[in-house]
């Protein structure tokens, strides 16, 4: 549900678009994520995380 409400907002080519845009290319789009993932597991636990992050 949450995944069909982000792709219907256009978040997965807000997404797409930043990532590509970080100068650094496949390594600084990957520390950037594990950066997002490693800051998310402050407030989630992984069952939430894996809802949030990881696409259906």
């Amino acid at each position: 549900m949450l995944t069909s409400a982000f792709r219907g907002f256009g978040g997965e080519e807000l997404v797409k678009e930043f990532l590509t845009g970080i100068p650094g290319g496949f390594w600084a789009q990957f520390m950037v994520v594990m950066a997002v993932i490693f800051l998310l597991g402050f407030f989630l636990d992984f069952i939430e995380i894996a809802v949030v992050v990881v696409p259906w």
